[in-house]
This record gives structure tokens, C-alpha cells and sequence, in this order.
């Protein structure tokens, strides 16, 4: 199975949104993998992130942040002119209970790619509690 890079994903936005009932109705497209797509939030292992996961974080606007709170440096010092973009995210690490976390997303805007310390990457990693393994589809039942 070949894995998609996460630049082409989120270029291609539009047309994977577009696509996105199908996506999570097919197996095949939905447990694509996508290059430096994860999350690792201490205590939980690193968890790879595929095309249907990274979709639905998206769309439900789980992994997108349009708060501008999302640095240490914006808690303490207020959010900088920089800062005013939203976020999608695709990248969440922490590695124990007291380091700093950080994240990679793509200003929504501009389509640039940063990488920056993020406040409550909890938040962002509840999900891997409940979520199901990206080698099962999202089943959709209408009976």
C-alpha cells in the first residue's frame, strides 16, 4: 500500500472533502497512510494517522485551531500577527507528562506548513481512547 505525503493531502483538499462519504465507505482508501501523520501523546503510543482518520479529525474540526492560544509563548505574552491564521493539523507529540508538546499543521491560508509548542495537546490525542484502527473503515448503517 502506497503512502500519500501529507503536503499533497492537504493541496488536494477540495477534492478529498468532495470525496469524503466515499472515502470512509471504502477500506482501501480510507487506511491509505499518510506520511508524518500521528499523534504521540504520553502515556499513549505513537499512533500513525491514515487518510479516513486524518479526514474526519478535519472535517469534525477536532485537529483544526482557529483559538490562536495554541503557544506557550500566546498563554503568557498574548497571540502575535503571525499567529492570527487557522490551523489543520496533522502532527501532535509529547513525549512524557511534564515536556512541552509539539505540533505540526498547515495555515489554512497560506498552505505553509510550521511547527510549533502547543498548550493542552491532550485534547488533541483523546480520540486515540476511543477511535477505532486505521485498517477498519468507518462503517455507515442506514437500516
Amino acid at each position: 500500500m502506497q503512502a500519500l505525503c501529507i503536503s499533497d493531502v492537504y493541496h488536494q483538499l477540495n477534492y478529498y472533502q468532495s470525496q469524503y462519504s466515499h472515502i470512509l465507505q471504502t477500506p482501501e482508501l480510507f487506511s491509505l497512510p499518510v506520511q508524518e501523520a500521528y499523534s504521540h501523546v504520553w502515556p499513549f503510543s505513537k499512533k500513525l494517522l491514515c487518510l479516513g482518520e486524518l479526514l474526519i479529525l478535519w472535517q469534525s474540526q477536532k485537529w483544526k485551531i482557529s483559538d490562536h492560544s495554541y503557544t506557550l509563548w500566546n498563554v503568557f505574552f498574548g497571540p502575535q500577527e503571525s499567529n492570527k491564521q487557522d490551523i489543520l493539523l496533522y502532527q501532535v507529540e509529547q513525549e512524557t507528562l511534564f515536556s512541552a508538546a509539539t505540533a505540526k499543521g498547515f495555515l489554512i491560508e497560506t498552505g505553509e506548513s510550521i511547527e510549533f509548542e502547543l498548550t493542552g495537546a491532550w485534547r488533541y490525542a483523546v480520540y486515540q481512547m476511543t477511535s477505532k484502527p486505521c485498517t477498519l473503515p468507518l462503517e455507515l448503517n442506514c437500516a
